[in-house]
C-alpha cells in the first residue's frame, strides 16, 4: 500500500531523486518489462506437496508461504 499511498502524497522516493514517488518507480518497472527480452511465466501450485520428488516451485510455494504468513502477522 506504500505505493498507492505515495501516488497521492508528495513524497520522495528512496531510490533516486529523479522519481517524485513510488509510483513512478513501479511504472518505470512496467515499462522495462515490456521493452525487455524475457518472458515471465507462472504456474499454479496446488497446496503444499510432501512427496519425494520436490521441483522448484514446490520449494518456492513454501517460501511465498511463509512470506505472506510473515506479513500477516504484521
Amino acid at each position: 500500500m506504500p505505493a498507492l499511498s505515495n501516488a497521492f502524497h508528495s513524497i520522495k522516493a528512496g531510490v533516486t531523486p529523479y522519481l517524485n514517488t513510488d509510483h513512478d518507480l513501479i511504472e518505470l518497472i512496467r515499462y522495462l518489462l515490456d521493452i525487455l527480452p524475457i518472458t515471465i511465466t507462472y504456474e499454479w501450485v496446488k497446496g503444499h506437496y510432501m512427496g519425494r520428488k520436490k521441483e522448484l516451485k514446490h520449494y518456492l510455494n513454501y517460501d511465498v508461504d511463509a512470506i505472506a504468513g510473515n506479513y500477516q502477522q504484521r
